[in-house]
């Protein structure tokens, strides 16, 4: 029966961002391997045409061992048909992984499959162990190429005769999947300068605001304060004219009506007109007067301010003729 192949990309090598370093099975000066491994490869399906396969004897226990200098790290590889390994993945000190693939390859061979993802790591030196477990006979694993994340700001351009590596220096985990199970991680870093000088500037602009809207506050009350003393200023002094302009008239037309009688001894009734402002009495002359009656009432008209003090009108109603007698 024919067996099938599947392949995610059409070109031997997966590409790989900026953010990457690529580094394929046969590059021995970075991949160390014990013994139970052997080369194999398809061409235009794996990438550089090479993967190396595990090989189950008995007695042996087949590894391979990475060290990179990053911050995460990704292995790849093929599936052959009818075969399901089992493979074991130590990083540094962290907690054993072990890699089972869930389906069923039947007659299909599985290319650039993930069989590892690790976890953001600290910057620095790492070693990674890859471990093939089986019986004698077991389905083989076949390691096709690692990419790990390198350290930021870091460049590292390492190439072999036998194999192909890319560099590149920014702090990012991305992994490339295939036809099997993929995993992606991303490195976060947070600027402890940034966020300091955040809440520092969010702590002035809130006194700032603070401060103007206690000032805003002040010069309002004030204003209040002013305005309310200038009308008790303008009421005060308004009634105190109010108080003047109305007794004087009063007081002269009293003082006026006093003197009058005080000095007027005749029986005459007298009847007195409303004050009139700045009217000059009028006297006729003795001579040219004619008689009158002492039944018929004398008119004196009172000036008000200006028309002359009590002890002129005296005079005046002193100087006049006495009535004629019938």
């Amino acid at each position: 029966m024919a067996t099938t192949t599947t392949s995610s990309l059409d070109f031997p090598c997966p590409s790989t961002s900026s953010f990457q370093v690529l580094v394929d099975d046969s590059d021995l000066a970075q991949i160390k391997y014990s013994d139970g491994w052997l080369t194999a490869g398809a061409r235009g399906f794996e990438c550089n045409a090479t993967t190396h396969g595990s090989v189950h004897v008995t007695g042996t226990h087949t590894t391979a061992t990475f060290s990179f200098e990053g911050i995460g790290v990704q292995v790849y590889g093929t599936i052959a048909p009818n075969g399901i390994p089992t493979s074991t993945y130590q990083l540094d000190d962290l907690a054993l992984f072990t890699f089972t693939f869930n389906a069923n390859t039947g007659n299909t061979t599985n290319y650039r499959v993930q069989y590892y993802a690790s976890p953001v790591l600290e910057p620095g030196n790492h070693t990674l162990v890859i471990s093939s477990d089986g019986p004698v006979g077991s389905s083989q694993m076949f390691l096709d190429y690692i990419i790990y994340n390198p350290v930021p700001s870091y460049v590292s351009d390492a190439s072999s005769g036998a194999g192909t590596s890319t560099s590149s220096a920014l702090p990012s985990i991305t992994s490339l999947s295939g036809s099997g199970p993929s995993t992606c991680h991303s490195a976060i870093s947070f600027s402890t300068g940034a966020l300091a000088g955040g809440i520092i500037g969010g702590t002035i602009l809130g006194l700032l605001l603070g401060i103007l809207f206690s000032l805003i506050t002040f010069w309002k009350r004030k204003q209040r304060n002013s305005t309310s003393t200038d009308i008790d200023i303008l009421t005060e002094a308004t009634g105190d004219r109010t108080s003047s302009s109305v007794s004087m008239p009063a007081q002269s037309y009293t003082q006026s009506y006093n003197a009058f009688s005080q000095t007027h001894s005749s029986t005459m009734p007298v009847v007195l007109s409303p004050p009139v402002r700045n009217r000059n009495y009028y006297i006729p002359d003795r001579k040219n007067r004619p008689p009158k009656s002492s039944s018929e009432p004398m008119i004196i008209q009172n000036g008000g301010a200006g028309s002359g003090s009590g002890s002129e009108m005296e005079e005046e109603i002193r100087s006049q003729p006495p009535a004629y007698a019938n």
